[in-house]
């Protein structure tokens, strides 16, 4: 849904703002007219350079539309966002000049097309402000309960687009989305990664009224630590989803849940402590996942293929060496059980394009040794998106490794011999 392309022309000089001369020494009032009559010049210039734009990103349609390239082009929206902000060198905040042109982008998109976003839901979470800051305020956006509801929400065509967990920094990958990723025949088309801070949202006058936590496990897991030394004696009811926890929590003048501060003052729940995370660098990884997979036009060299092999024949091993064969850097791989079977999931993330030589030989040798492979993906590799005031540091998921001796260690296997290693511990692995 990106309409960010513009052709390459001299950026229009926008009128100067008027000075007051302190030897004229005018009245404040003649002052302050003066210089507001000044910024009424430029927001009309800058109203009618986004009409231009407009007009020109109706016609990067039509040419899309004609070279059957595909509308959504997070690549080059983000190319678009990271040059307005090297361009801010003036007074105006970096933050808010990236905010701005998120919003331009949107505002085009919605010119163009009625298409929505569905994301999983409830209003209020993580992933609804994820969903907005990639998608901006224009979009329309869908509420799903569940991650399945997303993925069929995109499938069905009701969505063009949906947005949901791939994995987080404390509780690792979410399996039923790599199942329904597999099971199905969407796409990853952009990956990004967000820092997030649970608050503690009660009915109850203060923390020793309250008796019961009600939370998503993934919530109950980052703010364990915090709970156990603020509300050691308190319940811990795990639910379905945040939408579930925040109703039973409204419903008891005893109980709490573990939210965003937005999704706190939607519901209408006072917030009584604004951070009860056990870490400042908690982040989650979101996907956003459509029917096409990207590949045409892709321009940029620093990507990725996700890929989720099925094993009951390959050892970790034998799986590594043939990468290595291949040339194909591993950046990271997590291990995970299908829950249908229990059979190993092994989600391999790969340097460069499934469209490469090399990779499409690596991953017929690995069929034919009798695996099963699915391609979830290939995208750029992931953009901070900052949902609340970024942390001093935060640890992108990516950066959470172990060696590859630990990660077979952790699957039962003997660990690669010191050459078979070689090349691949440089690749950051997470189970």
């Amino acid at each position: 849904m990106s309409q960010s392309d513009e052709p390459p022309s001299p950026a229009p000089s926008l009128a100067p703002l008027p000075a007051a001369s302190p030897a004229a020494s005018p009245a404040d009032g003649d002052v302050l007219a003066s210089l507001r009559a000044g910024i009424d010049e430029i927001d009309g210039q800058i109203a009618r350079l986004l009409h231009d734009r407009a007009a020109i990103v109706a016609q990067v349609r039509k040419a899309k539309q004609s070279s059957g390239t595909h509308v959504y082009d997070p690549e080059r929206e983000e190319t678009v966002l990271d040059r307005a902000l090297t361009r801010a060198q003036g007074a105006f905040p970096k933050v808010a000049m990236r905010a701005v042109f998120r919003e331009i982008i949107s505002g085009c998109v919605s010119l163009q097309s009625s298409a929505a976003v569905a994301f999983l839901g409830p209003s209020g979470t993580f992933t609804e402000m994820a969903a907005h800051a990639l998608f901006g305020s224009s979009t329309s956006y869908e509420e799903r309960p569940t991650i399945q509801g997303v993925l069929d929400a995109v499938l069905r065509e009701t969505a063009a687009y949906g947005v949901v967990p791939l994995e987080t920094s404390d509780d690792g990958v979410v399996i039923r989305l790599i199942e329904g990723l597999i099971a199905g025949s969407l796409k990853i088309r952009r990956e990004f990664i967000a820092n997030v801070t649970f608050a503690l949202c009660s009915l109850a006058p203060e923390l020793s009224s309250i008796e019961r936590v009600y939370a998503h496990h993934n919530a109950l897991g980052q703010c364990r630590r915090w709970l156990l030394e603020n509300l050691p004696h308190v319940g811990l009811v795990s639910v379905e989803s945040p939408g579930e926890a925040m109703r039973r929590a409204k419903a008891d003048p005893h109980g709490a849940t573990l939210a965003s501060e937005k999704a706190a003052r939607r519901s209408g729940m006072p917030v009584i402590a604004r951070s009860a995370s056990d870490r400042t660098d908690s982040t989650i990884r979101f996907i956003v996942v459509g029917r096409e997979d990207g590949l045409k036009g892709m321009r940029m060299l620093q990507c990725k293929t996700l890929v989720a092999i099925v094993n009951r024949e390959l050892s970790l091993s034998g799986l590594l060496s043939k990468f290595s064969a291949h040339t194909v850097e591993v950046l990271q791989v997590t291990s995970v059980p299908r829950t249908s079977d229990g059979a190993p999931v092994l989600l391999f993330e790969l340097d460069g394009k499934r469209s490469d030589a090399k990779m499409t030989a690596l991953m017929g040798e690995i069929v034919a040794s009798g695996a099963e492979v699915h391609v979830l993906g290939t995208f750029a590799r992931h953009h901070a998106v900052y949902l609340s005031e970024p942390p001093s540091a935060v640890m992108p998921i990516s950066h959470a490794s172990i060696s590859i001796a630990g990660l077979e260690e952790k699957l039962g296997e003997p660990a690669v011999d010191r050459d078979a290693r070689a090349g691949h511990e440089a690749g950051a692995l997470r189970t």
